[in-house]
């Protein structure tokens, strides 16, 4: 009988760690409760505080030329724009120059910094077309670059535009015009003469100041040349054009020479946001409006 009792009081004891047990439970729940409140107040004060944050690091970018968050940036996208002249059909000899200005459209196009790149092609009557230039361009990425015919027709496809102009060759004013035309779809515009090559360095257009238009000058051919534009070049011109070509023109010691600043007012880019100058550009009666691009 004792025996029994005990086996009938034994649950007793159970039921107290049974109830604690539950106890506990709704305490848990209870403290996950005011904790979701409590994350749910600090992540909006977080996201608060990170908006303004934004905003103060783009104001700090600004005042000391710092790039402002990526977030800033992410639908900004930059063109390159240039003129080119069309090569003559029967043409045989290939002028060093033209070969110079193939080189760097080469290296502008596989740029990676532009998104989109604009050619405007001075064509005449007995000259090749916009669809020469393309094929053109895309032998090169195949011979130069090692492309696939795959790979290079997708990649001018998609970033190249360009324009059969048949008046001949551009002035600085016409190709201003150009850049603010509907074929350029950048908010960030480089306008720059056609041989100009153009390294990692155009990173920084996309977060130009939009109250800024700048202006740059070349290296030329120096020991700042970026590895893989040398290359380029000493593939389409060979390496002994590349480190010659200022020796002729009577400048020695070429690769020590930093041909930039020399030409403080000699400018061969310009740097602007298209909305900008859009409906403000007019044409003077100046010598530099009568000029053309090269």
């Amino acid at each position: 009988m004792t025996f029994s009792c005990l086996n009938i009081m034994r649950p007793a004891p159970r039921c107290y760690p049974t109830a604690y047990f539950l106890v506990l439970i709704v305490l848990i729940a209870y403290c996950v409760w005011q904790q979701h409140g409590l994350d749910h107040h600090l992540r909006g004060k977080s996201q608060q505080q990170t908006a303004g944050n934004v905003n103060v690091d783009q104001a700090i970018a600004v005042s000391n030329h710092l790039p402002p968050p990526p977030s800033a940036t992410r639908t900004i996208k930059v063109s390159y724009v240039t003129s080119f002249w069309a090569k003559v059909i029967g043409e045989e000899e290939i002028n060093p120059h033209r070969r110079e200005v193939e080189a760097a459209l080469l290296a502008n196009i596989h740029n990676t910094h532009f998104d989109q790149v604009v050619v405007y092609l001075a064509t005449e009557d007995n000259a090749q077309s916009c669809l020469d230039f393309r094929q053109a361009m895309s032998d090169l990425s195949r011979q130069v670059l090692s492309m696939t015919v795959d790979e290079s027709n997708e990649l001018l496809a998609n970033k190249v535009k360009c324009v059969d102009v048949q008046t001949g060759q551009s002035s600085y004013y016409q190709m201003f015009s150009n850049a603010l035309s509907d074929e350029v779809i950048g908010d960030v515009v480089v306008l720059a003469n056609a041989d100009i090559a153009f390294d990692d360095s155009m990173s920084l257009a996309r977060f130009l100041n939009p109250e800024v238009l700048a202006v740059l000058s070349t290296h030329g051919f120096s020991n700042k040349m970026a590895a893989n534009i040398k290359n380029i070049y000493e593939e389409m011109m060979g390496t002994d054009y590349v480190t010659d070509v200022e020796q002729r023109r009577g400048n020695p010691g070429s690769w020590e020479i930093d041909s930039c600043a020399g030409r403080l007012s000699s400018w061969d880019t310009w740097i602007f946001h298209k909305s900008k100058l859009t409906g403000a550009l007019k044409e003077e009666s100046s010598s530099v409006s009568a000029k053309q691009m090269n």
